[in-house]
């Protein structure tokens, strides 16, 4: 239900004139999570990456744009994995703002990945952006040199009401495990990411103890765990201490809460390898926010589109809360 935009008292005007988002109006905020499956653009930049034909980039930009319209049913906040630049998200916003006359603010900080692909965000031009900050992008792997983060993790606070911290995350894959030159230097890297996120949540969360925290995107891991690190225990907070060849220390110790959990057994997974189907891509919340999640659920994998399926959310908002910390 809108207002009326007939007020006379400022007062009046400050509350009740101000726009007000589709989230805010339907008391939801819906979010999707989607690996895009190396999205490149017709322009060549001279990096290694690929270079699409005008052609094909045109029908990959329509096809995304009809997505976010019917599966994603313009989500207030979407996340993307495997995009190569802003420019393409600033296309993308064109065509939906022309074909459906909505409007999205674009978010994307350019990565360390040599080929080119980087994490950003879609965010309804209604909801308010408090910050946004590119997590770990210098940070080095020091065992072998060169960044930590091919895609650094991307952080966006927004306030649809009281305010939600969110983190799109793409983390190292699983490729080089069965190598033995490479299979060392894989575990170190993706458990050095999994252990900098984690102590960085811990942090988080001892300073802003009120505040409503979701990490989500391609996590590139499994649950259970793999047999050389546990990642996405150590993200959460609760390392398998029995499988792993190479064990991390439980760093948290407030334990996020993974929300595919709620998904049935049988829908819960987001790829496919070698036929087999798998759970890579995830949202996890801080514990205040996790009862306030609505539904969870997966796409099915169009593989025209994607390799992985979308990872879909719907919020009950939090009311605004004076305790909450700035």
């Amino acid at each position: 239900m809108r207002f009326n935009r007939i007020c006379s008292p400022l007062l009046l005007f400050l509350l009740l004139c101000q726009p007000l988002s589709a989230a805010s109006e339907t008391g939801e905020l819906l979010v999707v999570t989607q690996n895009l499956n190396r999205f490149y653009d017709d322009h060549d930049d001279r990096q290694k990456d690929v270079v699409y034909s005008s052609r094909k980039y045109q029908q990959r930009l329509v096809k995304l744009a009809q997505k976010i319209a019917t599966e994603f049913n313009f989500a207030d906040v979407i996340a993307f994995q495997e995009v190569e630049n802003r420019a393409i998200l600033l296309q993308l916003k064109r065509l939906l703002k022309k074909n459906y006359n909505k409007d999205y603010r674009v978010i994307l900080e350019e990565g360390n990945d040599v080929s080119g692909i980087d994490v950003g965000f879609m965010i309804n031009s209604k909801l308010k952006i408090e910050s946004v900050q590119t997590l770990f992008k210098k940070n080095l792997h020091h065992k072998k040199g060169g960044k930590l983060f091919s895609r650094p993790p991307l952080l966006v606070k927004i306030c649809p009401s009281s305010c939600i911290t969110i983190i799109n995350v793409h983390l190292r894959s699983m490729r080089g495990l069965n190598s033995k030159q490479r299979r060392q230097w894989v575990i170190e890297k993706r458990k050095l990411q999994a252990e900098t996120l984690a102590r960085w949540i811990q942090q988080f969360q001892y300073r802003k103890p009120k505040d409503y925290l979701m990490l989500l995107g391609d996590f590139n891991a499994l649950t259970p765990s793999d047999f050389y690190v546990d990642v996405m225990g150590t993200i959460i907070g609760n390392p398998d201490q029995s499988i792993p060849q190479s064990k991390s220390a439980d760093l948290i110790t407030r334990d996020l809460i993974d929300l595919t959990r709620k998904v049935a057994a049988t829908s819960r997974f987001s790829y496919r390898y070698r036929g087999r189907n798998q759970l890579l891509d995830y949202v996890l919340v801080s514990e205040n926010l996790a009862d306030r999640v609505n539904s969870v659920e997966f796409s099915g994998i169009d593989h025209s589109f994607s390799d992985h399926a979308a990872l879909r959310l719907k919020i009950i908002l939090p009311e605004h809360s004076s305790a909450q910390e700035k």
